[in-house]
C-alpha cells in the first residue's frame, strides 16, 4: 500500500509525525483491537522542495498497545415522550436551494434537475436565552427530519444582541426520492434545551414538486 502526504520543507526541521488514518473498516477494527496497521517499510520524497531533505533520514515505528480508546454510545435524540410547549418559539428557514430569505410563499422545486432539497435556519431556546437542543424539519406535519445544528449564526448573534445565539444555525436534507409530485408543507420543531418540551414555530413554507 502507498500513501501519499504532502509535506511543507519549512515545518519538516525537526522531523514528521505521520499518522495513519484507517482507510477502512477493517482498519479502523484493527485500531480499536489495538492490532497494527501495515509498518512503514520505505519512505521516497520527491516533487518541488524535494530537494530540500537530506539524502540520509531515520525512520521511527512506534506502537503503543496501553491507550485507551474511550467508547461513549450515540445518544438518540427523538420527540417521543415530549410534550408540545403552549409557546410557539423563535425560529425560521432562510434558505431553501436556491430561494433566499425573504422566501416566496411557494417555492417550485423541479424532481428532474435537484436529487434533494437543501434548506437551512436558524432556532434558539428564548426560556433560556441561549441555543436549544435539537431542531427537526417537519415535512407535511407527519416526518420529521433531525437537523444538524449548532452551526454559526453570527447575524443572529448580533440581531439578538446575545453571543450565546451564535451557534443557532440547522441544516437539513429532504431528499427528493421521499417526496412525490405535488404540494408539500414544511415546518419546524424545536426541543427545548431541557429537552422537556418542544416548540413548533408558526413559519410553514409551501413548496411545488414538479
Amino acid at each position: 500500500m502507498i500513501r501519499q502526504y504532502r509535506i511543507i520543507p519549512d515545518t519538516a526541521r525537526d522531523g514528521l509525525l505521520v499518522n495513519a488514518v484507517p482507510e477502512n473498516m477493517e482498519q479502523l477494527t484493527g485500531i480499536f483491537s489495538h492490532a497494527p496497521m501495515d509498518r512503514v517499510a520505505k519512505i521516497r520524497i520527491g516533487g518541488p522542495g524535494a530537494e530540500k531533505f537530506e539524502n540520509s533520514s531515520e525512520l521511527v515505528w512506534k506502537e503503543d498497545r496501553s491507550y485507551p480508546i474511550p467508547f461513549r454510545p450515540g445518544v438518540r435524540i427523538s420527540l417521543d415522550g415530549v410534550k408540545k410547549s403552549a409557546e410557539p418559539g423563535n425560529a425560521a428557514i432562510d434558505v431553501l436551494n436556491a430561494y433566499r430569505y425573504p422566501l416566496p410563499p411557494v417555492m417550485t422545486v423541479e424532481s428532474n434537475a435537484d436529487e434533494s432539497i437543501d434548506l437551512s435556519g436558524w432556532a434558539i431556546d428564548e426560556k433560556v436565552k441561549g441555543v436549544a437542543a435539537a431542531v427537526f424539519v417537519t415535512v407535511d406535519d407527519r416526518t420529521d427530519i433531525l437537523a444538524t445544528y449548532g452551526h454559526d449564526r453570527s447575524d443572529i448573534a448580533a440581531s439578538f444582541k446575545n453571543p450565546d445565539y451564535r451557534a443557532s444555525g440547522f441544516r437539513a436534507t429532504i431528499l427528493m426520492e421521499d417526496l412525490s409530485k405535488g404540494t408539500h408543507t414544511i415546518s419546524m420543531k424545536i426541543l427545548a434545551k431541557d429537552g422537556n418540551e418542544y416548540y413548533v414555530p408558526a413559519q410553514k413554507i409551501t413548496i411545488e414538486v414538479r
